[in-house]
C-alpha cells in the first residue's frame, strides 16, 4: 500500500485543493440522495395519511414538493461539478506523471534501459499509468465521503427519527459494508492482478508480432506467435470474468446489507409509530433514509475491487523513479586518456546466451586503428547481441571488452557514448546511442 500513496502524492500534491473540492461535492452528493429519498418517502406518507384524514385540501404540498426538486437539482449539479473538478485534476496530473516517468526512464543507465523492450516501455506509460486513476476517484475520495456521510446520517437519523433507528440502519449497513469490502478485497486482489499482467502481456506480444512480423513468418514462427497472442488475451478474459464475479457477489452483499438496515428500521419506527414515539410519516422518513444508503459505497466497492490492479501498478511506477541512473545526458564527457601499444578494442572469452540459447561462446578478437570487422552470420546467430555487448547496451555471460586497454566497465556511460559510435538496427526512445564528437568508432558491417 506504501507504493500506492506514494502515487498518490506523486499525482495529487499539487491539486490538493481541486480533491478538497472534489471531496466537499462528493458529501453533497451523497447528502442529496439520502435527503431526497427520505423526504420523498415522508412526503408520500404524509400526503397519504392527510388524505385518509380528510384534511387533503388543508395539507401542503409545495413546500415539499420544491424540497425535492430542489435536492433532485442540487445532486445533479454537485456531481457534475465533482466529476469536472476531479477528473480533470486526475487526467492533468496522470499526463505530468507520464511526462515524470519518461524523464525517469531516460535518466538511466543505457544498460538498464537496453533491458526494456519498446513494448515494456509504453506498458508503463500507458496501462500502468491508465490503471492509476482509481487511486483517488474510487479508493481515497470515495472513503472519505461514505465515512462523514454515514457519520452525519446516524447524528440527523437518530436527531430526526429515534436513536434506536439510526443506530440498527447505520450499524448494520457499516458491517455489511465491512463484510462486502473485505470479501472483494480478498479475493479480487489476484484476480486484478492477473487481469493487468494479461492485458500487458497481451500488448506486448501483439506489438512485437506487429513489428516482426516477416521475421516470424521467415522463420516459420508467426503461427506459433499468434497463438500465445490469443493465449494471453484469454487469460485476460478468465481473470476479468472472476473479477465481475465478485464485483457482483460484492454489490448482492451491499443490497443484502440495505434491506436489513432498511427492513429493521422499518420495523422499530413501526414499533415507536404504534406506541405514538412518533408518526408513521416520520418511521417512513427512516426507511427511505436506509435505502439511500446504499448509495455512499457504490463507487468504494468498485475500487476495492481493482486494488491488486492499482497497487502493481503503482510498485512498478514507483520502481521506475527509483532506480539509481545518471541524471542527464548533459554536457559529453571526455574519453579517458588511454595507452598506445592496446588495440581498440579487445574481446577475450567472450559468450552469450538468451533464455536457454547458447548465441556463441570462447569469443576472441582485436582490432586495431585503421582496421574493419566484418561480422558474417544467419540471422539470429548474434550479430546484433555481439554489437550491443560491444557497445555495453548488454551484460555477456562470459568474457570480458577492452577499449584502449581498459575493461568497457570501467567506463561510464558518458565516456561509451564520447568513445564509441553505434548505429542500432532499430532506434527506441531512452537509448542514448548518439556519439557527439567522438574519439573513435567501430565501424562495423553487418550482413
Amino acid at each position: 500500500m506504501s507504493a500506492l500513496f506514494k502515487v498518490f502524492r506523486r499525482v495529487w500534491r499539487w491539486r490538493m485543493g481541486a480533491l478538497a473540492v472534489g471531496i466537499l461535492l462528493s458529501i453533497a452528493v451523497l447528502s442529496a440522495g439520502l435527503a431526497l429519498l427520505g423526504l420523498s418517502g415522508w412526503f408520500i406518507t404524509a400526503a397519504g395519511m392527510a388524505g385518509l384524514a380528510g384534511a387533503g385540501l388543508s395539507f401542503d404540498v409545495f413546500r415539499p414538493s420544491a424540497g425535492v426538486r430542489f435536492l433532485a437539482l442540487g445532486r445533479a449539479a454537485a456531481r457534475y461539478g465533482e466529476r469536472l473538478a476531479t477528473h480533470d485534476a486526475t487526467l492533468k496530473g496522470l499526463a505530468e506523471l507520464r511526462v515524470a516517468l519518461l524523464s525517469a526512464m531516460l535518466r538511466k543507465p543505457v544498460v538498464l534501459l537496453a533491458l526494456l523492450r519498446g513494448s515494456e516501455r509504453l506498458n508503463h506509460l500507458t496501462i500502468d499509468v491508465d490503471a492509476l486513476d482509481g487511486v483517488a476517484l474510487r479508493l481515497f475520495m470515495p472513503a472519505i465521503a461514505a465515512a462523514l456521510v454515514l457519520g452525519a446520517a446516524l447524528v440527523l437519523i437518530g436527531w430526526l427519527i429515534l436513536p434506536a433507528v439510526a443506530l440498527w440502519e447505520v450499524g448494520s449497513y457499516v458491517c455489511g459494508l465491512g463484510i462486502a469490502l473485505v470479501f472483494a478485497a480478498r479475493f479480487s486482489r489476484q484476480p486484478s492482478r492477473f487481469a493487468q499482467r494479461a492485458m500487458q502481456a497481451f500488448r506486448m506480444r501483439f506489438i512485437d508480432m506487429m513489428r516482426g512480423q516477416t521475421e516470424l513468418a521467415v522463420s516459420g514462427r508467426l503461427e506459433g506467435y499468434r497463438q500465445s497472442v490469443l493465449d494471453a488475451h484469454r487469460r485476460l478474459q478468465g481473470a476479468q470474468g472472476r473479477i465481475d464475479a465478485i464485483e457482483r457477489i460484492s454489490a448482492l452483499l451491499l443490497g443484502l446489507a440495505g434491506t436489513i438496515a432498511a427492513g429493521g428500521g422499518l420495523l422499530i419506527g413501526g414499533l415507536a409509530a404504534a406506541d405514538g414515539q412518533i408518526d408513521p410519516a416520520r418511521a417512513a422518513l427512516g426507511f427511505f433514509a436506509a435505502l439511500a444508503l446504499v448509495e455512499t459505497a457504490a463507487p468504494l466497492a468498485r475500487g476495492i475491487v481493482e486494488l491488486g490492479k492499482m497497487t502493481d501498478a503503482a510498485r512498478r511506477i514507483e520502481a521506475q523513479f527509483a532506480d539509481p541512473g545518471e541524471t542527464g545526458l548533459g554536457a559529453p564527457v571526455s574519453a579517458s586518456p588511454v595507452p598506445s601499444n592496446p588495440p581498440l578494442l579487445k574481446v577475450e572469452g567472450l559468450a552469450c546466451r538468451q533464455r536457454e540459447r547458447l548465441l556463441f561462446r570462447d569469443l576472441d578478437f582485436s582490432i586495431r586503428a585503421g582496421e574493419t570487422l566484418a561480422l558474417v552470420g544467419a540471422s539470429g546467430a548474434g550479430k546484433s547481441t555481439l554489437l550491443n555487448v560491444v557497445r555495453g547496451l548488454m551484460t555477456p555471460s562470459e568474457g570480458t571488452v577492452w577499449i584502449d586497454g581498459r575493461s568497457i566497465g570501467a567506463y561510464s556511460e558518458s565516456e561509451q557514448a564520447a568513445c564509441i559510435g553505434y548505429l542500432p538496427q532499430r532506434t527506441a526512445a531512452g537509448q542514448r546511442n548518439d556519439c557527439r564528437q567522438p574519439a573513435h568508432c567501430v565501424p562495423c558491417g553487418l550482413r
